[in-house]
């Protein structure tokens, strides 16, 4: 019997779990990768245990809120040692509330890792696997500085499966130096066939301070063009349909189901605390930061405040643009109205107007989102609201 395909909203993609969301940061690597401008730092181990320490002292600083989800990112969480890894996760659960059904992700590295840590991650609650894939072909990987081989890949993805884990996200980027259209495909079909249930894919953005950074001033780093990269978005848009994923967000793909709850904590603009060197907080309408050095947080890890309360169209415009990302559902408008006391046709009545003769957006009786002809070009709908 051919299995049924899912309706365009199921169920859950009405609701955004109560609670805050929680991001920890773990800065530390094998090597630093060509592209990374995340905060992350290659041969500080040592720094490792204070680290984690620095990490208590954070979280007993916040109260005792409710948790809903807990990302542990990097960096490369999955080089903590199992019994580190557990004393952290369990000083997370006897501080916060943590949700019963809480989703739990760990960020890992191909490569990094064992079965035994895989084990002791899923007793003590994690539940959803990140994994740092990037590229599938070895002279990518190479070019991307990332110290894992397909072998690795391969053999991480077995690990998790073998240990019980059936949410397993990928993270791929296309857009890459000298990559190709032919070479986006073997990538995809590559990755299809490890059967993700979730992919999250980027274009590459050049940071600063990073190798690639270097490599642009100097001439040497020849990017796909416009064409050639909108080419490489069709063409996963067509592969990814075929092979039963969804895009629920600008950026992510999953099977039905398996959308991250975490993330859709951020798009629907709600509290999220983030703990650990460079992390971001948002609650109680202001925002919080840390530093990126991981020295100035282990003498102070108390976040500091880096913006004042938002002001209420502050924060209508931004749950609108960041709402909008949400490629299936976009703004409830009854949701909308019950936070803010209007719909948002009544505050952005003519930049909506506008947007919808342009083909840009759609608009109903339920809910405002992006057209297929505007996802690709979300930033300018976006500055639209600000």
């Amino acid at each position: 019997m051919p299995r049924q395909r899912p309706s365009e909203f199921d169920p859950p993609f009405r609701s955004v779990p109560a609670g805050n969301g929680l991001y920890l940061h773990f800065p530390f690597c094998r090597k630093r990768c060509s592209y990374c401008g995340f905060v992350c730092h290659a041969g500080l181990d040592f720094f490792i245990e204070p680290y984690l320490e620095a990490l208590e002292r954070e979280i007993a600083f916040y109260p005792a809120w409710e948790i809903a989800t807990l990302y542990l990112g990097g960096g490369t969480p999955s080089l903590l040692a199992s019994s580190s890894l557990v004393n952290l996760l369990d000083r997370i659960t006897k501080h916060f509330c943590l949700a019963s059904t809480a989703e739990v992700t760990l960020e890992v590295n191909p490569g990094t890792g064992s079965p035994a840590l895989w084990e002791a991650a899923r007793l003590a609650g994690v539940n959803r696997i990140s994994l740092g894939i990037q590229a599938l072909d070895i002279t990518t990987l190479q070019l991307l500085g990332r110290d894992h081989t397909m072998a690795d890949i391969e053999r991480t993805v077995s690990e998790l499966r073998s240990s019980g884990f059936t949410d397993l996200s990928f993270d791929l980027l296309y857009g890459l130096p000298g990559q190709t259209l032919k070479q986006w495909d073997q990538t995809l079909a590559a990755a299809i066939a490890l059967t993700p249930e979730h992919l999250s894919l980027y274009s590459l953005q050049v940071e600063e301070n990073t190798l690639f950074s270097a490599w642009q001033r100097q001439g040497l780093l020849v990017l796909p063009g416009e064409d050639d990269e909108r080419a490489m978005l069709d063409l996963l848009a067509e592969r990814l349909v075929t092979a039963d994923f969804r895009r629920y967000e600008i950026s992510s793909w999953s099977k039905p189901g398996h959308e991250s709850a975490h993330n859709r904590i951020y798009w629907y603009n709600r509290p999220y605390i983030g703990l650990g060197a460079g992390a971001h907080s948002y609650h109680d309408g202001r925002r919080y930061a840390h530093g990126r050095s991981v020295r100035s947080y282990l003498q102070d890890p108390v976040p500091k405040l880096s913006s004042g309360r938002q002001t209420r169209q502050e924060t209508m415009a931004e749950t609108l643009f960041l709402g909008l990302r949400l490629t299936l559902e976009g703004i409830w408008r009854a949701d909308f109205a019950a936070r803010f006391g209007k719909d948002p046709y009544e505050e952005y009545g003519p930049a909506i107007d506008r947007l919808v003769r342009l083909g840009l957006l759609e608009i109903t009786p339920e809910r405002l989102r992006l057209s297929p002809a505007g996802i690709p070009l979300a930033n300018e709908v976006f500055v639209a609201f600000l």
